[in-house]
C-alpha cells in the first residue's frame, strides 16, 4: 500500500489495463473537523452512489473506533449532487496556454468541446482543451494567439458539466493577464492580525499597490527568521485588489465577516507572528524586500481591554509601512478585523495642501470605525525639520506630547486617539494641536489648530 500524506494526496483505483475505476484528490479540509484532522480516525464518503461529489462527500468517522474497514461506512446517507461545477480561478502557464481549476470532478466530452472556451481581444477559441492529470478538475486550454503583457483578458466558460450531470446554467467571465515582477511598494501589508482568539488563526492580508498582475508563486512571507512560500502554484493578484493569507480559511470565515470570501486563501504554512512584537516582511523570488513591518502590540488602540482576535490595519497606502501613526486597532463595528476587503480605519486621501491640517476635525475615539483617531497632516517647505508636537486642553494644561523633536519628511502625518500620557480617555471637548517644526538652518515654524473631541 503506499504512503499518503496526512494533509492531502492522490488515490486512484485501476483496473488490469490501467484505466482509472475511481479516484479521489482530498485534503486535510475533507474531515470537516477541527479536532479530527489532527490523527486518529479515517476519512468515510457519505453517499457510494454519488462517488463524484468530492470534499462535499467525504467526512472524518463517526466511529468510536475512528474507522470502519471492511463495514459499512459510519457517515453512510443519501447525498446526492445537485450543484454545477465551479470554476475556481485561472493562470496563464506560458503566452498561449491557460490552466483551469474546477471545484469538482468535470465530464470529459463538455470540456472537449472547444466552443465552451472563449478569450476576448481577438484570441477567440482554444485549438485543444485537454485533462492535467488524473483528477479531472485540472484543464488545460492552447491557443494559437498569445498573451500580451500589461493587457488584461476574459476568458468566457459555458456548457461544462461534472460527471453527476449538473451543468453551468451562467457563462462565467474570468479575468487573467501576464504576471509581472514585483518590486518595492508594489505589494503593501496592509493588515495583521498576529494575536488571533483562541482556537483562532493568524493571518496577513496583502494589498496590490500596483498597476500590475503579480503571480503569488513568486512571493514569500517571512518573520524575518523563517521564510515561506505564499502559493505553491500560479495564482493571480489584481491590481488594487486585496487577498488574506492564513493557514485556516474556514476559521477565519467563521470568525470575521467580509465582503470578499475569494480574497481569503488557505496556504500550507504561514511564519510565526509574536503575539507582542514582530515582523511581517515580503519578498519576491530574486529575494527583494517588497514591504516590511515591524509591529507592536503597543500599537493597537490605548482604550482597547481586551486585543484577543483584534487585527492592525493599516490607514493610508502613501504613508510608510514602518510608522506606528499609520496604523490602528479595526473597528469594533466591523468584528475587529476587515480580511481581503478595505479596511475600517484607512484614508483614502490625506489632506496635505496646507502645512498643518486635521483630519478630521471631529472625531470620536470609540473604535467604531467613524472618525476614531485624528490625524495630524503636516506639509512642510522641506525635508529634514524635527517636530515637538503636543495636544493642550482649553485651559492650557498639556495633555499628551505626539511627537518630541523626530526627524520628519516634508509631508506626513501623526495621529492623536484621544488619550492623555498616561492612556487614560480625555471629556469631550474642545482641545489645541500645538506644533513646533525646527530645521538645522535655525528655521522655526510654530503652527496650532483645534479640534473638537466628541462621544455618544
Amino acid at each position: 500500500v503506499p504512503s499518503l500524506n496526512n494533509n492531502g494526496d492522490y488515490i486512484e483505483l485501476l483496473d488490469p489495463n490501467t484505466n482509472v475505476i475511481h479516484s479521489v484528490n482530498y485534503n486535510i479540509n475533507f474531515y470537516h473537523s477541527n479536532i479530527k484532522k489532527n490523527g486518529g480516525y479515517s476519512l468515510e464518503m457519505i453517499d457510494p452512489l454519488n462517488p463524484c461529489n468530492g470534499e462535499n462527500n467525504w467526512r472524518a468517522s463517526n466511529d468510536i473506533s475512528g474507522g470502519t474497514p471492511g463495514r459499512k461506512n459510519s457517515v453512510d446517507a443519501i447525498n446526492p449532487d445537485n450543484i454545477a461545477p465551479q470554476l475556481i480561478r485561472i493562470f496563464p502557464t506560458t503566452s498561449n496556454t491557460l490552466k483551469l481549476y474546477f471545484n469538482e470532478v468535470v465530464n470529459e466530452n463538455t470540456i472537449t468541446n472547444l466552443q465552451h472556451f472563449v478569450v476576448n481581444q481577438s484570441v477567440g477559441n482554444p485549438t485543444t482543451a485537454q485533462f492535467f492529470d488524473a483528477t479531472h478538475q485540472i484543464v488545460i486550454l492552447t491557443f494559437n494567439q498569445v498573451f500580451h503583457s500589461k493587457t488584461i483578458y476574459t476568458l468566457n466558460v459555458s456548457g461544462i458539466m461534472d460527471c453527476s450531470g449538473n451543468l453551468i446554467s451562467d457563462k462565467l467571465n474570468f479575468d487573467f493577464g501576464m504576471p509581472e515582477m514585483a518590486e518595492q511598494n508594489d505589494i503593501l501589508v496592509n493588515e495583521i492580525l498576529f494575536n488571533p482568539k483562541t482556537y483562532g488563526y493568524d493571518f496577513v492580508e496583502l494589498y496590490n499597490n500596483s498597476g500590475k498582475i503579480i503571480d503569488l508563486q513568486k512571493l514569500y512571507v517571512s518573520n524575518g527568521n523563517s521564510v515561506n512560500t505564499i502559493m505553491n502554484d500560479g495564482y493571480l493578484f489584481f491590481p488594487k485588489s486585496y487577498i488574506v493569507i492564513t493557514e485556516n480559511r474556514n476559521n477565519i470565515l467563521q470568525n470575521y465577516s467580509t465582503t470578499n470570501p475569494d480574497g481569503v486563501l488557505e496556504v500550507a504554512s504561514l511564519p510565526t507572528f509574536d503575539d507582542a512584537e514582530g515582523a511581517v516582511l515580503i519578498q519576491n523570488s530574486k529575494s527583494e524586500f517588497i514591504d516590511s513591518v515591524k509591529y507592536s502590540d503597543a500599537w493597537h488602540y490605548a482604550l482597547l481591554h481586551d486585543k484577543n482576535g483584534v487585527s492592525l490595519e493599516r490607514i493610508s497606502f502613501d504613508s510608510k509601512s514602518q510608522d506606528e501613526n499609520n496604523w490602528h486597532s479595526a473597528a469594533s463595528v466591523v468584528g475587529f478585523a476587515t480580511p481581503a476587503y478595505k479596511n475600517s480605519q484607512a484614508i483614502d486621501n490625506l489632506n496635505n495642501q496646507a502645512e498643518i491640517t486635521l483630519q478630521p476635525k471631529v472625531f470620536s475615539p470609540d473604535n467604531d470605525g467613524i472618525d476614531d483617531v485624528l490625524l495630524i497632516n503636516y506639509n512642510l517647505d522641506l525635508a529634514g525639520y524635527s517636530a515637538k508636537i503636543s495636544i493642550f486642553d482649553v485651559e492650557g494644561n498639556s495633555i499628551k506630547t505626539i511627537s518630541n523633536l523626530q526627524t520628519l519628511e516634508q509631508k506626513g502625518f501623526f495621529q492623536w486617539d484621544g488619550t492623555d500620557t498616561n492612556s487614560s480617555k480625555m471629556a469631550r471637548g474642545i482641545y489645541v494641536v500645538y506644533a513646533e517644526f525646527f530645521n538645522t538652518s535655525g528655521k522655526k515654524i510654530v503652527l496650532k489648530k483645534d479640534c473638537v473631541l466628541a462621544g455618544k
